[in-house]
Parts: structure tokens; C-alpha cells; sequence
């Protein structure tokens, strides 16, 4: 099955502008702030089905004044991680949660790593079928510290950030690392966008100005969202236009322009 989709904040007045967009997405991924309450985030989403019934979500690390959370906070914020854990799980059309590996800055620290995970899989023991573990730039940025973050940790569904992945490793290592999990039917969540290949600066780029050869790497994602930003984003232009040029290399249909 394929669910592709764009991203969005909770704001109905963004949320209107990034849904005006054809094929109509079968996915959103809600991107929440500290001050987004489980309520508004529920509401939100029964608001939406009610006129997309088809409409599925996925939910990303709220931002906090540290910045995302992530594995790798102090005790003092276990409990926005816990909250997070139980908000993924308090919604049958939520796929689940991108949670960050570590927070960009941040030194890995694995004890505290394998204690928050450990506290949250006692706390929800559904975690490892809701989160979707994201590469970060630093210590998961590397393939190889990619793959042994999830080893360590039995680690098995995955968000892997293009832009994040093409920073630091090959073309060739991102389709052939796609292609494994595909083969080993291992959940995979893609955050989509262009990206100059070995460029270090992880941000993400607009399809077909980096080095990914869409026709390749096209058939190898079925489940994911646009990762474009845009200016500015309560629009979202250039992130529906990315959007309709992935779906056109998916589907092989061109998109008529609705806005």
C-alpha cells in the first residue's frame, strides 16, 4: 500500500492552505509545538476525517524550549517524551510518532538513551509499533551509527531523513539501505526531499535540484511525506509543488495545478 503526504502544523488556517493539493494526500504529518495540547491534537484530527475519512497521521516530536525532544533529554523531561509516547497511542488513525534519535547539538549519551527507552517501553508497550526512530545529523548521521543505534537499541521501524542521509553518506548507500529494509519488509518512514549528495548541510532541497535520481529512488518509497520547507510555510507552495512532482514520478500521471 502507498501512503504518501505533506506535513503541516495543527493551525486550521495552514492546515486549509497545505490540503489544497491534488492527488489529495493520504497522509499528513502533524508538526507540534509544547503548546499543542493532546485535546487540540485529537480534535484536530476527528475534525479532519470528518471531511477526509481516508486521511491518515503520523505525528512529530513537539518543540520544546530545548529544542525537539529526543531520546537523549535529562530526567526533568522524561515526561514530555511519556506524553508524546501516549498521545501516538490515544488515536486509531494514528500510524505513530517520528521521535529524534538525539536533538541537533546535543552530545549522544547512550545510558541515557537505553534508561528512557527502557522507562517507556514499561510505560507503553506498544512504543516500538509507534515510534519511527529519525537520523539525525551527529552521532546517527553516518550509516554506520545509523545501524548501530538501531542495534543497540532493537530498534526496527525507522524515519529516514533523505537530506539527513545525503549529507554524510552516498547516493548509492541511501537506495541500497532502502532497498534492505523494502526486502526485509522492516517499517520504513520516508521524510522526502532532494538533496546534494555529500553536501553537508543536512536541510533539504527541492526535487530535482540535488542529486537523486528520482526514477530510481520513486519505486522504493511507499510510505512517507514531503519534508520540503517553504516560504513561507503556513503556504506551503513550493512543498505542494514537490509534492505533485513526487506523486508524478509515482503514479506517472501528471497533476493538474489547483492553486
Amino acid at each position: 500500500m502507498t501512503i504518501i503526504g505533506i506535513k503541516s502544523s495543527i493551525d486550521p488556517a495552514q492546515l486549509t492552505e497545505k490540503l489544497n493539493v491534488q492527488p489529495f494526500p493520504a497522509l499528513i504529518e502533524l508538526h507540534l509545538t509544547r503548546h499543542d495540547t493532546n485535546a487540540e491534537v485529537r480534535g484536530t484530527i476527528e475534525r479532519l476525517r470528518r471531511s477526509h475519512p481516508q486521511l491518515q497521521f503520523m505525528l512529530h516530536s513537539p518543540v520544546t524550549p530545548l529544542g525537539k525532544i529526543a531520546l537523549a533529554i535529562d530526567s526533568p523531561d522524561y515526561a514530555a517524551l511519556l506524553r508524546f509516547a501516549k498521545l501516538c497511542a490515544s488515536h486509531p488513525h494514528i500510524i505513530g510518532g517520528v521521535m529524534h534519535t538525539q536533538t541537533v547539538g546535543m552530545p549522544f549519551l547512550g545510558m541515557r538513551v537505553a534508561r528512557n527507552l527502557e522507562a517507556l517501553r514499561e510505560a507503553v508497550p506498544e512504543l516500538d509499533s509507534l515510534w519511527y526512530f529519525e537520523n539525525l545529523p551527529g552521532e546517527t548521521g553516518k550509516e554506520k551509527g545509523f545501524r548501530e543505534f538501531q542495534a543497540r537499541f532493537a530498534i526496527k521501524q525507522i524515519t529516514l531523513n533523505m537530506s539527513h542521509w545525503l549529507a554524510e553518506n552516498s547516493l548509492a548507500s541511501l537506495e541500497a539501505y532502502l532497498m534492505e529494509r523494502t526486502e526485509m519488509e522492516l517499517p520504513t518512514y520516508v521524510h522526502i526531499s532532494d538533496h546534494t549528495e555529500l553536501n553537508n548541510n543536512p536541510s533539504s532541497e527541492h526535487i530535482g535540484k540535488g542529486s537523486v535520481a528520482w526514477e530510481t529512488m520513486t519505486p522504493l518509497i511507499d510510505f512517507g511525506i514531503i519534508e520540503t520547507e517553504s516560504e513561507p510555510e503556513q503556504l506551503g507552495r513550493e512543498m505542494k509543488l514537490d509534492y505533485r512532482k513526487f506523486m508524478d514520478f509515482k503514479t506517472g500521471v501528471r497533476q493538474r495545478s489547483l492553486f
